[in-house]
This record gives C-alpha cells, structure tokens and sequence, in this order.
C-alpha cells in the first residue's frame, strides 16, 4: 500500500509565503506613503473647500459671504473728511468721495484635520506632514523650515483641539466681533474630549462660560509652544478689522439681539467709558457728560464701565439708540445695537483703523467721527472739545437747526439772522456763535464748522488762519493750536520713536505666559530674586521673545493689494516685493486690512513709514 501524501506542510508554506508576500507589499505601501508625507513638507493648501486635502474633513460649509455698502461716516460738517483723507487712507483704503462697498470673499466652514498642529503668535495651522493651511495662516515665520525640524517639534498633545489663535486676537475688541463668531462656528462639533485654545483673558471666559463652554474645556495659548492634535478642529478666519457681515448676524442670534426691542425701549444714550484705562482716557470726560445733561435734560445716559457682566453688556447695548465714545473695548459691544442705532466714534488721527465705521455699516447703523487730530492710538489721554460732542449728539438726534441758517445766530436787537464772525460758528443745536478750538479756523464768516489746520502749519490766535512752521520745522500731527507745536524734524523724529517704541504696545500686541520662577517667601528674597541671575536671564529671554514675536507679527502685515499695487512692488523692489513671501500674497485676501504701505506724516522727503505698530523692527528708508 502506498504512502499517503500529506497536504498539511504544503498548506503550512503557502499560508507562509503569503504572509510574506503581503509584508512586503505593505512594506512597499508604507514605504511610498512615507515618501508622500516627506513630498508633502511645506506644501500649500490654499483652499481647503475646494482641494479637500486627505486628512480634513468639512464639518460644516455656509453660504458664500455677501458684499454690502458702507456709507460714508457722518462729521459735523461733511467737509470735515476732506481734511482728514489722507490719514483715514493709512490703514484702510477708504473713499471720501467715492465707493467703500465691502467686497466680501470666501464664507463660514469649520474643518477637522488629522493630526494637526497650531504654532506661532499668529496660531499658524500645519500638520505632522508639513503641509500648510494658508487659508487659516497669515504667515510662516516661526515655523519649521525642514521635514528634519518638524519631526524634532516637541509638542503639547491633545487627543481633540480647536483653535480659534488669531491675529491680535488677545484684544478685546478683535476677540469679540472677530473671534466670538468663530467660536460659534464650532460649538456644534465640540464635546467632553475637546479642549479649545485660548489667550487666557478673564474676559474671554466669561464669554466662553456664557457660550457654555467650562474652564476645564479651556486650554491657555502659549505662542513659544507648538500644539499637536490627533483631530484638531477650525473654523473659517474672519478678516482683521473687516470682517463679513456674517460675523455681526452670528452675534445678534447667540446673543439674543434679534429681533431688536421696540423703539420705545431703546431710550439709552450709552456713553463708553474709559477711565482707569492705560491709554485713550477722555481728560475731560466729567465735563463733556455735564454739558450732554445740560444741552439734553430729556435723554438717559447710561455711562458703561467695562465691569458689567456679559449678561448685563448685551441688555444695556440692545436698549442703545446712541453709542459714544472714545475708540475702544467699550464700542465693540454696539453690535448688540439695533439697526438704526447711532455710533459717535472719537477716533484719533494718526494711523486711525475704521473697524467701528466697518462694522456699523455691516449691521445697518449710522456711524458718526469725531476726528481727533492731536491723538494717537497709545496716547495716554487726550481732551475732546465738548462743543464737537454736543455738535454731533445734535446731529445724530436730528435736533433742527432752528430758525436761522448753520453759521447764523439771531441778532438780539434786530432778530435778524446773522453770520457768526470769522474764528467762531455755530452748528445744530447751538444757540450762539462758539469760538473755534485751538488747531481749527474759520477763515471766513458765517461757519458752520472749523476747519483743521493741516501739518507743518499752525492756526493763529485769532483762529482765521493756518500759519505755516518757520525755517525746517515741522509739526507732528495735523491740527496744532500754537507755533509752540513746530520742532525740527530730527526732533520729531525721536518723539516718534519714543512714542511707539514702548513695553505698553509690545504688551498689547503679544501675550506672553508669565516667569515661571518659584515665589520667595521673605523680603529679603523678594529683592534678591528682583536681581538674581535666573530671573534676570529670563527677563532677558522674555524681552528677546517679545521682539521676535513682534517681527514675526510684524511679518504677517502685509494685507490685500490690488494687482496694480503688487506690480508696482515688484518694480520697486523686484520679483516678490510686494510680498515678502509666496505664503503671504497667497492669503493676503484673508486679512483685508491693508496696511502695509502706509503713509507719512512727516512727508519732508518723501519718506514713506510703517504703520504705529511696527515699533521696533521698522527698517526705514
């Protein structure tokens, strides 16, 4: 009888050999894979909606965003713009005479991206494969430069993270009507395993508390750190300073602001205060409130703090038919406001940015300046003559001119309408005739309004004329009320510097995390840590990282140009020099801002300078 044969050894290879073959094929997977991610190392990612890159998945896509009119900001007499073109042209591109249609582009979306990572003191938004999201990245600076660096990142890891980490996001203002909307965008996919970043504020968890959002869910931003995410979670980018109309719709229905109450219960005048705040106080503000209850008896002012709760911020701007005062936190909240509603803005002149003329226009509001010609935007207090407040209260309220013309006062003995003399007007509102305040003139009688005296010029003690500066002197800004105002321009120069180049304004634009050092427990080592060698080192590492933050923000400046201007760039400067990098023209229209190319005050030779912020990394022509 023959031998059987078994089959068992045979099947035992082949499953074997099998294997194998399907190692190595998964080996040759794998391999090509990684060369994919390698290849893919600082690729661009410009348009998330429409690439749909592996690895993000659209959580939610909106409409496309809808373009609106912005009419012109109201003065006390139009002609009041004209004076100041040039200086509402340094950070925005505005149009006294023209068209300032907001042209919008893009619309709302929330993405999730698989293994992704926020970095920078921008919050750029990359991932373990390199690849960069332009859309939701203004710049690169401070990102990894090779595949090498990359893999090398430490990183803070988070198993669910959603960043909102934007440009000047830690301030008040951008936080709540540019990153407020963003964060309710995301509400919908957040949940228990979900951390969001914030810039650690007091007042951006009282926000997120009021959107039910806990403090345990919050996870503090540190710009030096790189954030790793196996899902991390964001939403479309609102552009800097002119954001979509999209923006305030989302606000008014979160908030409850919509419908707006009746007309009878929006009877507050809501005066935004600034005291005890570390710039822009109103000198005189107990004086300009005095004078609003003499000229107004009828009218409830409610003067608004700042220390209010959330709760109580959007009840009391929702009752608001006029909102006033000094550019600031407080003017953010006017978004609350019904359609209709007033804004009086005290806006100063130097580098003046419009966000609340922008704003208004998007909600439907009437907007109203009160150009501030001697002020800036870290100006520690500056004084608002209280007639230009009675003046443009009265317009806003539609008070009549009476029975004589602006310009005219009634003649006591003859009630015949008389021109106000020359150096005084009167505007609606005014029974008599009032002097103009220092830096203004009335060349001519019967003014209904005082002209600014322009740079390098001064008005006389009479205020009927602008006398220019003697010699090479020069003043710093328009509307100088003495000769006293004319320095040389070295001198000007310095002030200049002095003016920016401070740790307030680094402060403002870059939230650092705070010394981590052990604190002494006597006196003794209170002093003697002042001047320890570690904590000095670290003060010296903070400042450092301060400045490279500020350059790196400084950077991402650079904001949407027509095609013109960057032609004319490259001229100048050659290929690319519109932009300072491929990353920056590509997401240029994300920011909107416009303020790259901004012009001088002290335009003696033609010198064109940077914008105030760009304290300490200006590189001057």
């Amino acid at each position: 009888m023959g031998r059987a044969f078994s089959l068992v050894p045979l099947v035992a290879c082949s499953v074997l050999l099998v294997q194998l073959c399907g190692a190595f094929g998964e080996l040759g997977v794998h391999g090509k894979e990684a060369e994919k991610q390698d290849s893919d190392f600082g690729l661009l990612v410009d348009d998330l909606l429409s690439e749909r890159p592996s690895g993000v998945q659209v959580l939610y896509q909106g409409a496309p965003f809808e373009d609106f009119e912005r009419p012109l900001p109201r003065f006390v007499e139009q002609s009041a713009g004209q004076d100041f073109e040039v200086y509402l042209n340094q950070t925005q591109d505005f149009h006294p005479n023209g068209d300032n249609t907001y042209l919008a582009d893009g619309q709302q979306f929330v993405v999730s991206i698989k293994n992704g990572r926020v970095s920078g003191v921008l919050g750029a938004v990359f991932d373990n494969r390199g690849r960069i999201f332009t859309e939701l990245t203004p710049s690169v600076a401070g990102l990894p430069t090779t595949k090498e660096q990359l893999d090398a990142t430490k990183c803070k890891h988070f198993k669910r993270l959603a960043t909102t980490i934007q440009k000047y996001g830690q301030m008040y203002y951008h936080f709540i009507q540019e990153v407020i909307p963003r964060i309710i965008l995301l509400r919908p996919f957040l949940n228990e395993e979900t951390k969001v970043l914030t810039f650690g504020a007091p007042y951006e968890a009282a926000w997120l508390q009021y959107l039910g959002i806990p403090p345990e869910h919050m996870e503090v931003y540190d710009p030096t750190a790189t954030y790793c995410a196996d899902e991390l979670l964001v939403p479309s980018p609102s552009a800097v300073i002119i954001p979509p109309k999209e923006n305030y719709g989302l606000l008014r229905k979160v908030f409850k602001a919509d419908p707006p109450l009746p007309v009878e219960q929006r009877d507050l005048i809501i005066y935004c205060s600034r005291k005890g705040a570390s710039d822009r106080r109103v000198r005189n503000e107990d004086e300009i409130l005095a004078a609003v209850a003499a000229r107004f008896p009828n009218e409830k002012v409610q003067i608004f703090t700042g220390k209010e709760s959330v709760s109580e911020t959007v009840q009391i701007f929702k009752r608001a038919k006029i909102v006033i005062g000094m550019h600031g936190a407080g003017l953010s909240h006017s978004v609350f406001s019904a359609p209709g509603t007033a804004l009086i803005e005290f806006l100063f002149m130097y580098n003046p940015p419009m966000m609340f003329w922008h704003a208004a226009a998007a909600s439907g509001q009437r907007y109203f300046m009160v150009p501030l010609a001697q002020s800036w935007w870290l100006a520690p207090e500056a004084e608002i003559p209280t007639a230009d407040v009675l003046d443009v209260l009265s317009l806003a309220l539609d008070v009549p001119a009476g029975d004589c013309p602006l310009g005219h006062v009634k003649d006591a003995q003859t009630s015949k309408c008389v021109p106000c003399p020359a150096g005084t007007y009167r505007a609606a509102g005014a029974s008599l005739c009032t002097p103009c305040a220092g830096g203004r003139i009335a060349a001519d009688a019967g003014a209904a309004f005082c002209r600014t005296c322009p740079v390098n010029t001064f008005s006389d003690e009479s205020r009927t004329q602008c006398v220019a500066c003697s010699g090479d002197a020069n003043t710093m800004f328009p509307g100088s009320p003495s000769e006293d105002s004319c320095h040389p321009v070295d001198e000007l120069e310095y002030a200049l510097d002095v003016m920016f180049d401070n740790e307030n304004l680094a402060k403002k634009l870059v939230r650092l995390p705070a010394l981590e050092l052990p604190k002494p427990t006597s006196t003794l080592g209170w002093v003697s840590s002042l001047v320890s060698p570690k904590r000095m080192l670290r003060a010296h590492h903070m400042n450092q990282l301060r400045n490279q933050l500020l350059e790196d923000l400084f950077d991402a400046d650079g904001l949407e140009q027509s095609d013109e201007d960057l032609e004319e760039g490259e001229e100048e400067h050659g290929e690319g020099g519109a932009s300072r990098s491929l990353l920056q023209y590509q997401t240029r229209r994300l920011l909107q801002y416009d303020g790259e190319r901004r012009r001088s005050l002290l335009q003696y030779d033609g010198e064109r300078r940077r914008s105030l912020l760009q304290y300490d990394g200006e590189r001057r022509r």
